[in-house]
């Protein structure tokens, strides 16, 4: 019965019904103290409840059951950046997509670390790292590169890039 309250959990988390998901991981835990996927999807719902040391703890449990688990990784390395231990925040995500490197939102976030930490040719080198490795999301990477470039002011880059959209449509 573990994945059926996991399965609840993630239903109401969708639902933005965080207590209620707590709630159902927490049960789902209790039955299955192991179940790395509902460690990290506590680890979600504390975040979104502004319970981070709390979610820290169960990012880390989840993969200390599954060190494999790109996504805790990734989930991991974001909460690190909002807590500002950004060396950790660099390294989970990269660890994220070494793990699974058709997973686009490792890429996406890696990308925004990088460019906050004012890092912004690792921050397109990154983008460009995942050209034809994550199918469906090249609209969130020309997104990405854009965004980078427009806040660089980099006009001539962005309507280059603009232009290699319109030619590919």
């Amino acid at each position: 019965y573990a994945d059926a309250h996991h399965n609840l959990g993630s239903l109401h988390y969708t639902l933005g019904e965080f207590n209620k998901a707590k709630s159902s991981h927490g049960k789902a835990i209790a039955l299955n103290p192991h179940f790395a996927e509902a460690h990290n999807n506590l680890g979600l719902t504390l975040q979104e409840l502004g319970n981070l040391s709390e979610a820290e703890s169960s990012f880390r449990r989840a993969l200390e059951y599954r060190p494999d688990l790109s996504e805790g990784h990734n989930n991991l390395g974001n909460l690190l950046h909002k807590l500002g231990k950004l060396k950790g925040a660099e390294a989970s995500l990269r660890h994220s997509i070494a793990l699974k490197n058709d997973f686009a939102e490792p890429y996406l976030n890696l990308c925004e670390f990088l460019e906050k930490c004012n890092r912004i040719e690792e921050a397109l080198l990154v983008l460009s790292s995942a050209k034809g490795k994550v199918a469906g999301k090249e609209a969130d990477f020309l997104l990405s590169r854009a965004t980078i470039l427009f806040r660089q002011e980099n006009y001539e880059t962005l309507d280059e890039l603009i232009n290699q959209i319109n030619i590919n449509d």
